[in-house]
């Protein structure tokens, strides 16, 4: 007979872990959790193959027009037209008012050549036949005849010239800075505005008014340098140039009171001038000789004298005036200084007259006949010529 069963007891201990069971099949794909937070980005990774071109998309909208091109070299002119159909007579002009006849009693020069009556002085004429070609100053200004009206035409600054080689050739610059050039070849077609040829100096700007013209070249500042250029007209381009060191050129120092100019060019019987000042030395006048073939320096002069306390100047036979106001009607030239013996002499003070009261160009335009000799003016947007007695 057995007994009875005991209570449980305790586990036993954990048996070694069974042998390895064969893989089971994949299980299904679960459901894709919520996306989380965006990582850092990674390193930049390796450039990939160019793909294949894509389909060529549809033609686009028309762009905007671009800017204008530059203006390309002007061309050589064209075979002269045939000479029109003479025209027809014009009517009589007005008749003039009566002359004044000129009283002398000269004692260095010939006869005719002083005005004795202050009548006379503001209607002289001239009949000498003095020449005018010699290498140095052979005569001394007396007089300065009545400004004479030929056109109104631009700004108020400006300046028109005529080449003493090509005397029937006259060329205008409007302003003091600028790049075109304008061209007339007669008298008619600058009186009427009619230009016959543009000049473009493209980047290499003129700056200032006083401009000289002599056998097809133009003379003038570079603006932004202390650079004097010889452009050639009929090529146009650049012939060569002269630096003057030490010149003012871009600074408020202008060459005169009430002007816009660092240098005042000057072409007389004997050649080329530059007359300037130097930042440094105010109370002192700078002129230059200049080749006006190879640009070459041929000699200098420093003047005592304050070119600020004159309105403008030029050089005529050699000998250097300054004139004294060019706002007042009428100004006088009292300061005359001979470059060729280097003595300054005293003037007759004779009247310059601005009748358009501010006359920012005043040169001089030289002829073998003295009497055919005159001054070029630009006061206040006109155009004037003052016939000058020797």
């Amino acid at each position: 007979m057995s007994g009875m069963t005991g209570p449980m007891g305790p586990p036993g201990a954990a048996g070694p872990p069974g042998p390895l069971g064969v893989k089971g099949d994949k299980g299904d794909r679960g459901i894709m959790g919520p996306v989380g937070p965006k990582g850092f980005g990674g390193p930049k990774g390796e450039i990939g193959e160019p793909g294949e071109d894509g389909i060529p998309g549809k033609r686009g909208r028309r762009g905007p027009d671009g800017l204008k091109g530059r203006k390309g070299i002007i061309g050589i002119d064209g075979p002269k037209g045939h000479t029109g159909q003479k025209g027809q007579k014009g009517e009589n002009g007005e008749t003039g008012g009566p002359g004044y006849r000129i009283a002398c009693n000269c004692s260095d020069g010939q006869k005719g050549d002083t005005v004795s009556s202050p009548l006379a002085m503001e209607s002289w004429r001239i009949n000498s036949d003095s020449p005018s070609s010699a290498v140095q100053s052979v005569r001394k200004l007396k007089m300065i005849g009545i400004p004479l009206f030929l056109r109104r035409s631009g700004p108020v600054i400006g300046s028109w010239i005529r080449d003493s080689a090509l005397p029937n050739n006259y060329y205008v610059t409007y302003d003091f800075y600028g790049r075109y050039v304008y061209q007339y070849t007669s008298i008619e077609n600058f009186k009427s505005a009619a230009i016959d040829r543009t000049h473009d100096l493209r980047r290499y700007h003129y700056y200032g008014n006083s401009h000289v013209v002599f056998n097809g070249s133009l003379y003038y500042h570079r603006s932004g340098e202390s650079t004097i250029v010889r452009f050639d007209l009929t090529h146009g381009a650049i012939s060569t140039f002269k630096e003057i060191h030490g010149a003012s050129y871009n600074d408020s120092n202008y060459l005169y009171a009430k002007s816009h100019v660092y240098f005042d060019l000057e072409f007389d019987e004997n050649g080329l001038w530059a007359i300037y000042r130097k930042p440094r030395d105010e109370k002192g006048l700078h002129i230059m000789k200049i080749d006006p073939l190879t640009m070459q320096n041929i000699k200098t002069w420093r003047l005592e004298v304050d070119p600020t306390e004159y309105g403008n100047g030029f050089i005529a036979g050699g000998i250097l005036y300054l004139v004294r106001d060019i706002t007042k009607t009428k100004s006088t030239l009292d300061y005359a200084y001979d470059l060729y013996t280097d003595k300054q002499y005293k003037v007759p003070t004779p009247m310059f007259r601005n009748p358009y009261k501010y006359n920012t160009m005043i040169n001089y335009f030289p002829r073998n006949n003295a009497r055919n000799s005159r001054l070029l003016a630009w006061d206040n947007g006109v155009q004037m010529e003052y016939a000058l007695l020797f």
